[in-house]
């Protein structure tokens, strides 16, 4: 019942998009307005897309058989509502409860599908947002998500999420361990550190010029990140001649007069 009527939604959400489309050929919207309202319109026939495949993993979650150390009994608690934040917007998932002794609830369509756990977003928003956090403000870093995608996401949700991720940055480096390279004559390594304000600080109010923080206030909270890059090499000889052109800058300066002589030549001869 709920797979035709989704399909029903589908089919009237498409034939709109068409009418949308031709009534945009007739009209003289400006095309970054045509992209807006189309934008809109698809989302919402993601979300439908997304209810409609759902819907159907739910009937082949029930012989889904969820990992157990030893053979336990499997009581059923009836059917639990989760909320579920897609690319394409808000879902509520309804879907079969189970409790298993040892591991107390366990939902089968939440493995099967690979569901986030202990968080309602999407692990694409997770990643998308905690990207963004890395370089801008956890209050910056929703702002686009919110517009482009018509989001409602928080700032408070943006710090979570960055917490709940550097929880695997160990397991992650650990689990990729990096080639051991035949060994060099020469190494390098430099690095750099900076700190990135993840609070921004209040602005001025009516009548103060200024935002002065309260006594013992702190001027909100900054991420450390420390960059390092290594990387070994073959020393390769040069000469006296070259080395102090080097440092005079003269080895640039011929690299520029031989590419204009090249280029000249090549203009004659054509």
């Amino acid at each position: 019942m709920e797979k035709s009527r989704i399909k029903e939604q589908l089919e009237k959400k498409f034939n709109e998009l068409l009418a949308l489309s031709d009534g945009y050929i007739e009209s003289t919207t400006a095309l970054h307005d045509i992209e807006k309202g189309l934008l809109s319109h698809l989302l919402s026939i993601g979300l439908l897309l997304l209810r409609y495949i759902i819907g159907n993993k739910l009937k082949q979650s029930r012989a889904y058989e969820f990992e157990m150390d030893a053979p336990t009994e499997c009581q059923s608690k009836g059917n639990k509502k989760r909320r579920y934040l897609s690319l394409f917007g808000w879902l509520s998932i309804e879907r079969p409860s189970y409790w298993v002794e040892g591991l107390g609830a366990v939902y089968k369509l939440d493995e099967y599908l690979q569901l986030p756990k202990g968080s309602y977003w999407s692990y694409n928003i997770q990643e998308l947002v905690g990207e963004s956090a890395s370089e801008n403000d956890f209050r910056e870093s929703v702002h686009l998500f919110n517009k482009l995608l018509g989001l409602d996401l928080r700032w408070e949700s943006s710090a979570r999420n960055a917490i709940g991720l550097g929880e695997y940055v160990e397991a992650y480096y650990e689990s990729n361990q990096a080639e051991a390279q035949p060994e060099a004559v020469c190494f390098s390594a430099s690095f750099d550190g900076k700190g990135v304000p993840k609070v921004k600080v209040p602005k001025a109010q009516d009548g103060n010029p200024k935002a002065r923080r309260k006594k013992g206030e702190k001027n909100g909270t900054k991420q450390m990140a420390t960059v390092s890059v290594t990387s070994s090499f073959e020393p390769k000889q040069r000469s006296v001649k070259a080395i102090v052109n080097g440092l005079l800058g003269q080895e640039r300066q011929l690299a520029v007069k031989k590419a204009a002589a090249t280029k000249a030549s090549r203009t004659a001869q054509a």
